[in-house]
């Protein structure tokens, strides 16, 4: 199956190219030299830097709960509107994350006429990074045709870039020590590869033969990560078997509407109920979130949005100082506030009072709070002593 994978080009004037090959496809009826037989069927792969692939978290578990939630989590990764996207969505993760492609819906138009026009519809549509070779711990990196670039990090992860920019990329990739694999396989370029070994020597970097560096995708993968249907053949008509039992299945049908007609009619009224508190959620959300630009799944969003505000909820150490500080310097006879610094935990104010005893006396009160005070200098005149104290809280 490897010598059936076809790769689909970046540019829309590029036609399909057989692939590791690199012959470019007949089109439909006309013999070639990459003509597919029976015994070697074909994986069409679409450019990986048209898509995005992306892990994301979202808290749902019903299936049609996640597909309404999945395009709100990727609107910010994705140039231009969510609606000019169509998303595939893997298996769910042992984390609860899911596996997406985000693909344009004008590419798959355009990649879908292509394959028509070559006489592929009836073939599976994937990303190419899924075609490269891959273990855990390692990245798969190869170019394809017409410098189209792919690099495969994971089972279902992924992502593609011009080749003149691919070194530039991977460095940066490598350099994050969090997601860098402990060993990178270069297809077919052992330029790359001398380069890379230099600059990253920390990261083994072994050379694969294309025939080695792509493989057909499996089944599993073939099936969770098809392109939107993209690429599949759509049956047109009815087949043989169903029109010889179209009356009996008609009769069947008729007596399963009869009999599901007063469930039906209760379905009917919880949905109505369903969409009026839906709508009410919505409009909660909204008055919540006065800045929200779009509402999919209210009660996904609402999730999201306090799982960051408890994330950011810690206590600020100057508030923390503020609040022990402000019952017991208001109560000084003739108090007030000139200056006020605060770094690295310690906080310098310029206070004037008409007592210094007074102020020298909250000493033993904030230390029992937890506060160190010291005084750093004072004056006196006109009946009011000005002073400088410095304050921090002892660990």
């Amino acid at each position: 199956m490897r010598d059936g994978l076809i790769h689909l080009g970046v540019d829309a004037a590029e036609p399909p190219t057989g692939w590791p090959g690199g012959e470019p496809l007949p089109a439909a009826g006309e013999a070639g030299p990459t003509a597919r037989t029976a015994a070697a069927p074909a994986c069409v792969l679409a450019p990986t830097s048209r898509l995005l692939l992306q892990r994301v978290q979202v808290p749902a578990r019903r299936r049609a709960a996640l597909v309404r939630a999945v395009p709100f989590a990727l609107e910010e990764s994705l140039p231009g509107e969510v609606e000019d996207y169509a998303f595939t969505i893997g298996p769910q993760q042992g984390d609860g994350a899911v596996p997406v492609v985000a693909a344009g819906r004008a590419d798959l138009a355009r990649w879908r006429a292509q394959l028509v026009a070559a006489g592929l519809a009836d073939l599976p549509l994937l990303p190419a990074c899924l075609a490269l070779a891959w273990e855990p711990g390692c990245w798969t990196v190869a170019v394809g045709p017409g410098g189209e670039a792919s690099v495969r990090t994971g089972r279902w992860s992924g992502w593609g870039c011009e080749a003149a920019v691919l070194e530039s990329l991977l460095r940066r990739g490598l350099a994050d020590a969090a997601g860098r694999p402990g060993r990178l396989w270069i297809v077919d370029d052992d330029a790359l590869a001398d380069r890379l070994a230099v600059a990253c020597p920390d990261v083994a970097v072994s050379r694969v033969a294309a025939a080695a560096g792509w493989q057909a995708p499996s089944a599993d993968l073939v099936s969770a990560f098809g392109l939107d249907g993209a690429g599949r053949a759509r049956e047109d008509g009815v087949p043989a078997l169903l029109k010889r039992w179209r009356l009996p299945l008609a009769v069947a049908g008729l007596w399963a509407a009869l009999a599901a007609a007063i469930p039906a009619y209760h379905a009917a009224a919880l949905e109505a109920e369903r969409a009026r508190l839906a709508e009410q959620m919505a409009q909660l959300y909204r008055e919540a979130v006065p800045g929200a630009r779009r509402v999919v799944d209210p009660a996904a969003q609402m999730a999201q949005q306090v799982a960051r505000l408890r994330q950011g909820s810690g206590a600020d150490p100057l508030l923390d100082l503020l609040g022990a500080l402000s019952e017991p310097l208001s109560g000084l006879p003739g108090y007030g506030l000139d200056e006020l610094r605060y770094q690295d935990g310690a906080l310098e104010l310029a206070v004037h009072t008409g007592d210094l005893a007074a102020l020298e006396g909250l000493a033993p009160t904030l230390a029992r709070a937890g506060i160190g005070m010291r005084r750093l200098s004072a004056s006196t005149g006109n009946d009011t002593t000005r002073a400088r104290i410095r304050l921090e809280r002892r660990s």
